[in-house]
């Protein structure tokens, strides 16, 4: 748990690593970059880029390279959101240039020779979780950012939740195939509650970068950090500050239009996945004793070794599984990673 305490960003976590080699052309205004799948020593595959056009390596991002003719390349990137592509595009192909600022700006040696880098690091998310805690919660900073430097630091931290308005059947899809039921009786006296979702208030609000590209529309001014917060008791103005940064996709809104009919005769749009009270319990939760029960995603764990093992561990801890049906798009259970999110997230848009 403590691995990464000491300097973050020197423990590498889920990390992803390229190689390459970066050269520059500037006569003929070519950006020749060799790709090695396996390493500096393996085979190498060559691309050329026209310095300044665009190109989409996958279907959500555009990247651009520009040299300064003193030996660097920079290689801009943007997230674009892979619903608005009304063609599939294919790698060397011009596509038109964001007008969005770039989501990051990486400068390499355009020295010709193959050099290693990380291109993901799992751990820098422990920073900004940290900047959400202190700035949305008002919890106390650790003595460095992102890093607690015992376990007794680190419980002070709450422990994540949301709650589920919708009455989602899955809880939350976004987070992977196996969602927990808090007993109400453990956190109702214990959980602040935040009318959006933190993590997302800090990324797209108060670091004030490009947001993600599934992002559905909202109003950054109608949250003011900490001093909106609610409790299990105390919530009911939540639902208008959620109302104002959501918009169309509120969670008020969701809640009477599921009323109407039937249940289930109103489908539930993907963006409403997103538009939960977020619930940061504080304190420690005992497992099993909190838990009421487990939900698992039927369509991906069914039947296969990790639901056998979430069976497994239902029983072992003496705790009810129930299976639920969720969004159903996907055919296998997946496990988040920076190439393979666990969420397909074309689905918010």
């Amino acid at each position: 748990v403590l691995l990464h305490s000491r300097d973050p960003a020197a423990v590498w976590r889920n990390a992803s690593m390229q190689f390459e080699d970066v050269s520059c052309d500037m006569e003929k205004q070519v950006v020749s970059v060799g790709i090695w799948p396996r390493g500096c020593n393996d085979q190498r595959v060559v691309q050329n880029f026209t310095m300044g056009a665009c190109y989409s390596p996958v279907k959500t991002m555009v990247q651009s390279y520009k040299c300064d003719g003193a030996g660097n390349a920079t290689r801009l990137v943007w997230l674009v959101n892979g619903n608005d592509t009304q063609r599939e595009w294919t790698l060397n192909e011009t596509v038109p240039c964001p007008h969005t600022d770039p989501i990051d700006a990486e400068t390499v040696k355009a020295d010709g020779q193959c050099h290693g880098s990380a291109i993901q690091n799992s751990t820098q998310g422990w920073v900004m979780q940290d900047q959400a805690e202190v700035s949305e919660y008002g919890l106390k900073p650790f003595q460095k950012q992102g890093a607690p430097s015992s376990l007794d630091e680190a419980a002070e931290r709450p422990v994540y939740s949301l709650m589920n308005n919708n009455l989602i059947d899955q809880g939350s899809p976004i987070y992977g195939d196996v969602s927990a039921v808090f007993s109400s009786k453990y956190i109702h006296g214990g959980a602040l509650l935040s009318a959006v979702d933190t993590g997302f208030v800090e990324t797209c609000c108060l670091e004030k970068r490009s947001c993600f590209p599934w992002a559905p529309q909202h109003d950054c001014k109608a949250v003011s950090p900490f001093k909106q917060l609610g409790t299990m008791k105390h919530n009911k103005h939540l639902f208008l500050i959620n109302e104002d940064f959501w918009g169309p996709a509120s969670t008020l809104r969701s809640i009477f239009r599921r009323m109407e009919g039937d249940w289930g005769a109103q489908p539930l749009p993907g963006t409403n996945f997103l538009n939960y009270f977020e619930a940061a319990v504080l304190g420690q939760l005992k497992a099993p004793a909190s838990v009421r029960f487990f939900i698992g995603a039927f369509p991906t764990l069914f039947g296969t070794d990790l639901g056998l093992r979430l069976q497994q561990w239902a029983r072992k801890s003496g705790k009810v599984l129930v299976w639920a049906l969720g969004p159903n798009n996907q055919p296998f259970a997946t496990r988040p990673s920076a190439s393979a999110p666990a969420f397909n997230f074309d689905l918010m848009t």
